[in-house]
């Protein structure tokens, strides 16, 4: 299992596993894409979860889901009904094409620019995209 050094836009460096570092639609700094991707970090008290490509902070968490990246964050549905009375709900984002629920009250999202990215790890994005791999895993 490989592991891969992130950073995100404050200079904060996260290691992630391969298999938790999607290579889904990686776009470089010197190339343009009509949805502006870009890489974001998925988080929560505990570290970074996964690294996802995507153009917005909602279209990030939705690839984590439905990626199965954010299995830490679910919950079951008697948490849901139980936070549906006491708490009216708040604290649960509904992501991925399920719309399977998660807990967000300890869960974070970074933006990841490519630039600031070691050259390895861009090396490896562009042997993913070569080699049409969806994540990190095996390059």
């Amino acid at each position: 299992m490989n592991c891969v050094k992130i950073r995100d836009e404050k200079g904060n460096e996260f290691e992630l596993s391969g298999e938790r570092v999607l290579a889904n639609d990686v776009v470089f700094s010197h190339e343009r894409h009509p949805y502006r991707m870009r890489l974001w970090i998925i988080g929560n008290e505990f570290g970074a979860l996964a690294a996802v490509w995507a153009s917005c902070e909602q279209d990030a968490m939705d690839e984590a889901c439905d990626a199965g990246l954010l299995d830490g964050l679910s919950l079951d549905a008697e948490t849901v009904a139980d936070w549906s009375i006491h708490y009216r709900g708040e604290g649960i984002m509904r992501l991925g094409n399920a719309s399977e629920a998660f807990d967000a009250t300890n869960a974070w999202l970074h933006e990841a620019p490519i630039e600031l990215q070691l050259s390895e790890v861009q090396l490896a994005f562009a042997e993913a995209r070569g080699a049409c791999s969806a994540s990190l895993d095996l390059i």
